[in-house]
């Protein structure tokens, strides 16, 4: 059950990440638990292969953002160049 838990935990994380990026963060909210799959279907088209490394990486590596620096910032210039 807790590795389920860390799981559902590292796939919060990451899609909160990218979707903070896509739109922009929230100010002054309480951070909420987004699913990934709907932050996916949020995602360019173009940019779902970024996407899936960044989220693979990040579970792989139990929600360790300095070892998906990379997959994150590929997803980054991805997305800038999709707008």
């Amino acid at each position: 059950m807790m590795g389920t838990m860390a799981s559902s935990m590292a796939g919060s994380v990451a899609g909160n990440m990218i979707a903070n990026q896509m739109f922009g963060g929230r100010s002054g909210e309480a951070p909420a638990a987004a699913a990934a799959a709907p932050v996916e279907s949020a995602v360019p088209a173009a940019c779902k292969v970024e996407t899936s490394q960044f989220m693979q990486c990040m579970t792989n590596t139990n929600d360790n953002i300095e070892q998906c620096q990379a997959f994150y910032d590929m997803f980054k210039q991805c997305k800038a160049q999709a707008q």
